[in-house]
């Protein structure tokens, strides 16, 4: 056991400048590490090494690889209405004018970007809905182009779960019959 010193106060500068106490990490370079059970230590312990950091410093993109994104599963093509496309990586600027010009010709029916609900702000992707087949196998070409400095990655939507898709009609608005009954609440 360590014999107790009286304990002074003193200031955070002044304690960095002063030598004499030595320095904790000198301490620790004499200390024996843990061994990893199970670890192989050339490997180390799962993440990069050191010489992993630095190998690629002088390539031209500063030391980081190139991004791969994962890839979205290429759907067929639908063969009746909705025709809907998925973007990808739009820019958090872009409106549905910026999204309507870029698909100019592709007969764009509507365009939906995608918000958080919380915020209101845009999540970075979107759907558009083209009035024919044709409209969507043209926007499909528009993959990987540039949209207010950013480049769309466009394919083929999922198709709508769990709703019929044809023959939507909301025109009408009004109630068909009466309400259904609520269960009554008996309390005592």
């Amino acid at each position: 056991m360590v014999p107790k010193k009286k304990q002074e106060k003193m200031s955070l500068g002044t304690f960095l400048q002063d030598e004499s106490l030595g320095s904790w990490a000198d301490e620790m370079e004499d200390m024996p590490m843990p061994a990893a059970t199970g670890l192989d230590p050339a490997k180390g312990y799962g993440g990069p090494t050191r010489r992993d950091y630095g190998s690629n410093m002088g390539s031209r993109d500063g030391g980081y690889e190139r991004r791969e994104y994962s890839v979205r599963e290429q759907l067929p093509l639908p063969s009746a209405p909705p025709y809907t496309a998925h973007l990808a990586n739009l820019s958090f600027e872009v409106s549905h004018g910026d999204v309507q010009d870029f698909f100019q010709g592709c007969e764009v029916t509507n365009v939906r970007i995608v918000e958080d609900k919380m915020d209101s702000k845009p999540k970075g992707f979107g759907y558009v809905e083209f009035g024919t087949l044709d409209g969507l196998k043209q926007a499909l070409t528009l993959s990987s182009s540039n949209l207010s400095g950013r480049q769309v990655r466009i394919s083929v939507a999922d198709p709508p779960k769990g709703r019929p898709v044809a023959n939507r009609d909301f025109s009408d608005w009004s109630r068909k019959g009466p309400l259904p009954d609520l269960p009554q609440n008996q309390r005592r």
